[in-house]
């Protein structure tokens, strides 16, 4: 199982922040868990500064943008696409 963090997790309809995106690769299911406290660091937690973008019916397509721009959220011609799975 892999749990991956970052400022943003976006699931095509919204920004979740700081929220944390849990992958269990041996039953192939992809699910999302949001904070409801401040953030705190947890070992085991994958953190990347930027986006993950993923399809809640598809765990192939989770994506790390980085160098995204907060303010608008949107991609800038310096945003770079990483998958992660």
């Amino acid at each position: 199982m892999r749990r991956l963090s970052a400022q943003y997790i976006f699931d095509g309809e919204r920004y979740y922040k700081l929220a944390t995106l849990v992958v269990d690769e041996q039953s192939d299911t992809i699910y999302l868990e949001q904070n409801t406290l401040p953030y705190q660091e947890h070992s085991c937690v994958e953190f990347y500064n930027g986006v993950i973008c993923y399809n809640p019916n598809k765990k192939s397509d989770v994506v790390l943008l980085e160098n995204f721009d907060f303010e608008h959220f949107t991609r800038t011609a310096k945003t770079t696409e990483k998958r992660l799975l």
